[in-house]
């Protein structure tokens, strides 16, 4: 079985991937009120879509701060890149 080294070019790929995850999950108003609020009793969350959107809200902000930290991680040109998408 041969062993692939793991090159700076193969590790800012992994980086960049790492990032478009962060940026873009894939979840729902579902998951967040079925799974990540279901401890919460109903008569304590209020609206619950706006709860969910406050909830979103707190995740992607943190996604984007850990994004930030991986920008960093980057090659100039593509740490260039990121960051200005990072910034919109």
């Amino acid at each position: 079985m041969a062993t692939t080294a793991v090159t700076e070019e193969i590790k800012a790929a992994a980086i960049c991937g790492a990032i478009e995850i962060l940026i873009n999950p894939e979840y729902g108003n579902d998951w967040i009120l079925n799974e990540v609020l279901r401890d919460i009793p109903d008569e304590r969350l209020g609206d619950p879509e706006e709860t969910a959107q406050k909830v979103d809200d707190i995740i992607t902000d943190r996604f984007r701060e850990f994004a930030a930290l991986l920008v960093a991680e980057l090659p100039a040109e593509q740490r260039k890149r990121y960051s200005e998408y990072l910034s919109k």
